[in-house]
């Protein structure tokens, strides 16, 4: 993730978290984006992205720099599962199940069971 990538981010927390952010002088700014960077640079942008996006659906206050890690580490393990089960169903040339198809499946599976 690039420098500007990370101001991005940064403005995109701001803005859902704007009463949190107005108080804090704005020569403190430079040394937030430069500790994101330092910590988080080394992530694809993609992920931080998407942590960014599920900490603000749940989070009630603006994310420090170990929560976004945390999130990135959840994202990185959604995306490793996926990548997993892509490459199972094309190494065996499995087609995706549909949400209908699925539930139908559970549903029958349940039913076995009991």
């Amino acid at each position: 993730m690039t420098r500007d990538e990370t101001k991005g981010l940064l403005q995109k927390i701001s803005i859902n978290y704007w009463q949190f952010f107005k108080t804090m002088p704005k020569e403190y700014m430079p040394t937030l984006l430069a500790e994101w960077y330092e910590h988080l640079g080394k992530y694809d942008v993609e992920i931080v992205a998407q942590a960014v996006f599920n900490h603000i659906e749940v989070g009630e206050y603006p994310p420090k720099i170990s929560d976004m890690v945390t999130q990135i580490k959840e994202v990185q393990k959604q995306h490793y599962r996926i990548k997993q089960q892509t490459a199972f169903q094309i190494e065996h040339k499995v087609e995706p199940i549909s949400e209908t198809d699925r539930e139908k499946y559970i549903k029958e599976m349940k039913e076995k069971l009991l």
